[in-house]
């Protein structure tokens, strides 16, 4: 009876054996270093920040001016300080000057239809 041939790199010398990727021990996290500023003049900060008059003019579409009014509405609830908003409604000559009732800006009805189209007649 013959003997099954031998499989030729079982255990053969020449093959070296199978390595498999170990996981790598856990190491400690280490938190990242502080960027906290500790010299800060909070009253020189905070004056800069509430105290600071500022003037902005902007011309746009009513979208534009309706979203950057908005967020003056917003900063306005949160930090509790009002707003006066200054603007002029166009086809006039006067500014408006309020505390920021949003509802004041507005732009006015046209003051003239324009002409409405007649199709030649036919003769």
């Amino acid at each position: 009876m013959a003997s099954a041939p031998a499989m030729p790199f079982a255990n053969s010398p020449d093959v070296p054996p199978r390595t498999y990727p170990q996981p790598h021990p856990q190491q400690a996290l280490v938190p990242p270093p502080s960027r906290a500023v500790s010299s800060v003049n909070w009253r020189i900060l905070r004056d800069i920040v509430t105290n600071q008059q500022v003037e902005v003019k902007l011309r746009g579409g009513g979208w534009v001016i309706g979203i950057a009014l908005t967020c003056v509405k917003f900063f306005e609830i949160i930090s509790g300080y009002g707003f006066q908003v200054l603007y002029t409604i166009p086809g006039t000559r006067d500014n408006q000057v309020d505390v920021f009732p949003a509802h004041d800006v507005r732009v006015p009805a046209p003051q003239t239809a324009p002409p409405a189209y007649h199709p030649p007649r036919e003769r």
